[in-house]
């Protein structure tokens, strides 16, 4: 694996498991069953990345919304119990990936603010 981050990104893996804590300040991709932190502590423009997290943000608290909704209303009583397990698993991811985000947007507002007192 190692060597695919190498020949593919230019960049070392220097981590990789299920305990990994990420970087102090990082970007981050996020799947259903994956993330991927890049360390950018030296190479960051904090505030478009605040903008495009803060972006990312608020299409996914739109996306846990509309399924939120949709599995709030008749939906659930009218489509097979497959159809909406499904849906509950969607939502699911939805709002993990929200979370992450979150805590993304959260790391790099306080280091923001820890580069502006320096």
């Amino acid at each position: 694996m190692s060597e695919y981050f190498k020949s593919m990104a230019s960049s070392v893996l220097t981590e990789i498991g299920p305990s990994v804590e990420p970087p102090a300040l990082s970007s981050n991709a996020t799947t259903a069953s994956l993330e991927v932190y890049v360390d950018v502590a030296e190479l960051i423009d904090i505030p478009a990345e605040i903008s495009r997290k803060e972006k990312e943000v608020e299409k996914l608290e739109g996306f846990v919304k509309s399924k939120q909704t949709k599995l709030s209303g008749d939906f659930v009583n009218k489509a097979p119990a497959h159809v909406v397990e499904k849906e509950r698993a969607s939502l699911e991811d939805l709002q993990t990936q929200l979370d992450v985000n979150l805590k993304t947007l959260q790391s790099l507002r306080a280091a923001l603010e820890a580069r502006k007192q320096d």
